[in-house]
């Protein structure tokens, strides 16, 4: 949790709210400083754009009991660069930065860097995702090596169609290689490390007999860079096999279901997928301009140190 949370939870009652609740106890997290959900409003909006915005919205007026978080747990520490940093982030998300702080940004372009090759395995953050799937393909193919399209199992013809961030982020069509860095997309086990935003690089992939690309593997084994459970062995630690996963959702004309690695090239994200996670380090393009509220203080805050 960093500072400007808002944490919210549901009393359990009896009548409507616990009917439409299920009968459990609810928590949301969410913090007003952070990107405002793609191409939609946010929960809280009073003018929902439809039905279930409006469903949404009357649900979220149930919550009624409120804690603000105000310490930033991510930025940490008592140096004079830390403090800097930190209050710089606080000015931004507020709107109230100063030339100072513009100027300290500053000293942190590419050519005032001296350790600038210690940022080449950095993550970029870029504004558009036109601009990561172009920095993603360039960097598969400097692996020169064979390049997997692996294209996911849909169960009619309207999945295929369905954008990934509906399937709970598996994509139609995925380009991996040995080598590639990569970013799962799941929580599959996040007491050891196996969580939405965990990066690794591809070692293995895993086939059946007289199957390969673009079939769907049997398993991807993946390095990952802060894994803490078991091992394939003594000599492959931290190496874990990744298994298709199936998801399903809903439309208008039915259940659809999607089968794919939970899996995403990953030496560049956007802004907007970087929300939640920490970075040790990353390489931020913000384009010309600020293209909506909030863009700089969210790339910026992903990261727990400001040099």
């Amino acid at each position: 949790m960093t500072f400007g949370w808002i944490v919210r939870w549901c009393k359990q009652v009896s009548g409507y709210q616990d009917r439409l609740l299920g009968g459990k106890s609810m928590i949301l997290c969410g913090d007003p400083g952070q990107l405002p959900p793609v191409a939609d409003k946010p929960l809280y909006h009073a003018v929902p754009t439809n039905s279930i915005g409006e469903q949404g919205y009357v649900t979220y007026q149930m919550f009624d009991n409120v804690v603000k978080l105000d310490v930033n747990q991510r930025v940490q520490g008592n140096d004079p660069e830390q403090t800097q940093f930190r209050e710089l982030l606080l000015r931004l998300r507020k709107g109230e930065s100063t030339v100072d702080d513009w100027k300290l940004l500053l000293t942190r372009q590419p050519l005032k860097i001296s350790n600038l090759s210690e940022f080449n395995d950095a993550t970029r953050l870029f504004y558009s995702n036109e601009e990561v799937a172009n920095f993603n393909y360039e960097n598969l193919v400097k692996l020169q090596k064979p390049i997997a399209q692996i294209n996911a199992r849909h169960s009619s013809a309207t999945a295929r169609k369905i954008p990934a961030d509906e399937f709970s982020g598996l994509q139609p069509v995925l380009y991996l290689a040995k080598g590639a860095k990569i970013m799962l997309t799941m929580n599959l086990w996040p007491t050891v490390g196996l969580c939405n935003g965990a990066t690794g690089t591809v070692e293995y992939f895993i086939y059946e007999n007289n199957h390969h690309p673009p079939d769907l593997p049997i398993a991807v084994v993946v390095k990952f860079d802060n894994y803490r459970g078991p091992s394939l062995c003594q000599t492959l630690s931290n190496y874990v096999p990744i298994c298709p996963i199936n998801v399903t959702t809903q439309s208008l004309d039915g259940f659809h279901e999607r089968q794919q690695l939970p899996l995403r090239l990953a030496w560049a994200i956007t802004i907007h997928k970087s929300q939640g996670l920490t970075l040790s380090k990353a390489w931020i393009n913000i384009g010309k301009k600020e293209s909506c509220p909030g863009m700089t203080y969210v790339a910026l805050i992903q990261t727990k140190r400001g040099g």
